[in-house]
């Protein structure tokens, strides 16, 4: 037997009607990768999300979202509607749609904003995309760093779900 070809994750622009575009005023830096999840299933969006975030080890959660007690993220993923307001780890709704999620976090001296978008209902193919501003040099010098390592960050994550 044939092992499966992993799940392709292309870099994309970000679709232009999506809702982080609205996010940031003039970000610094935007990305967007999409990718298919296999599955006889039609996935939406929060099952999607709820994959993502579960599929991930505690190193991993640690550096994503602050958290490694996978028992309490999974309690939490669960019970979570992804309505504005509502949390994962240290990120927060800031908003969301049937067909897109989109995660907040603010550090002072930088934003980033993560969105996961469905982008056809009649299949299984996602994207993730990503809106960064800077605030100051703290943040410039920071992001510099990050910069190099988002992208493929970002990937591994979505390796993880489409593994599992």
């Amino acid at each position: 037997m044939n092992p499966a070809k992993p799940n392709e994750i292309v870099e994309v622009e970000v679709l232009p009607k999506s809702l982080i575009n609205a996010e940031i005023e003039s970000p610094l830096y935007m990305d967007a990768l999409k990718f298919e999840i296999s599955s006889k299933e039609n996935l939406d969006i929060t099952e999607m999300v709820r994959n993502f975030f579960n599929a991930q080890s505690p190193w991993f959660l640690a550096l994503m979202i602050n958290t490694i007690a996978k028992n309490k993220l999974e309690k939490s993923l669960r019970e979570n509607d992804f309505s504005q307001g509502s949390k994962v780890g240290h990120w927060t709704v800031s908003n969301s749609n049937k067909t897109e999620i989109i995660f907040r976090e603010s550090l002072g001296f930088i934003e980033h904003r993560l969105s996961f978008c469905k982008v056809d209902n009649n299949s299984n193919t996602f994207r993730t995309m990503s809106s960064v501003k800077t605030h100051n040099k703290l943040g410039s010098f920071y992001f510099f760093f990050v910069k190099r390592v988002h992208m493929k960050l970002v990937k591994f994550a979505i390796r993880n779900m489409l593994r599992e």
